[in-house]
């Protein structure tokens, strides 16, 4: 039996209790799948800043995804580090996760281990950040949206606090520039702080200086009181 058909299972499996799942109880096999697909243990990207683990609040809205979408489970597994073979099967994760408004699964995404598809799945969460400020369903009436920014943006601020800003090299320097770049859109967007990244579309990157009291400012937004 191949790893990816044992992903499979093990996803099935962690789905088949959901109705006993509280959002505040992530279960050990939903825990398990989710690391085996975004983390890759042969360190084939040794040359990148190795992403952090997907914290709990992420994982119980996540699994609130999945537990509504079998399509979803089964496109996930496809980008674990055994299958991916191609961007091609990223962009289908996260474009099946753009239309349906899976926003948790698209914030999980920006840790896979490929640096291509965490970008991509940087750019889609900005883009529904953005749709939603837009209209008025029913994830905002119920706080649903207010909770998946707040989740959204207090892991892409502990994503900024563990992870270099820059690194050396060229081609591999340039696209985690980029990422650094695409986790600060989302912050300015999800805090309405826009520091780097105004409503006129302008952007700019500060210095590191700036980064550092920029990060104060998200973080009090997103942790008031604290």
């Amino acid at each position: 039996m191949s790893r990816i058909t044992i992903l499979r299972i093990v996803c099935l499996l962690a789905l088949s209790t959901g109705s006993l799942i509280t959002r505040a109880q992530v279960s050990p096999g939903f825990r398990s799948m989710v690391e085996a697909v975004l983390v890759d243990t042969t360190n084939r990207y040794w040359d990148y800043p190795k992403p952090i683990a997907v914290t709990d609040p992420v994982l119980a809205l996540m699994q609130d995804e999945f537990n509504r979408s079998d399509s979803l489970s089964l496109l996930f597994v496809e980008v674990s580090p055994e299958n991916f073979r191609h961007l091609m099967q990223g962009e289908e994760v996260i474009d099946y996760c753009s239309r349906h408004d899976l926003v948790a699964t698209l914030t999980a995404l920006a840790v896979h281990c490929n640096p291509d598809v965490r970008i991509k799945a940087l750019q889609a969460r900005l883009t529904r950040a953005r749709i939603g400020l837009l209209i008025n369903d029913k994830k905002l009436r119920n706080g649903r949206r207010v909770e998946e920014n707040r989740v959204s943006g207090r892991f892409f601020l502990e994503i900024m606090e563990r992870t270099p800003h820059d690194i050396p090299g060229s081609e591999n320097a340039t696209i985690h520039d980029l990422y650094m770049r695409e986790l600060m859109e989302n912050l300015d967007l999800l805090t309405g702080e826009f520091i780097f990244f105004g409503p006129d579309k302008q952007q700019r990157m500060g210095n590191p200086a700036e980064i550092s009291k920029a990060m104060v400012r998200w973080h009090a937004k997103l942790y008031p009181g604290k």
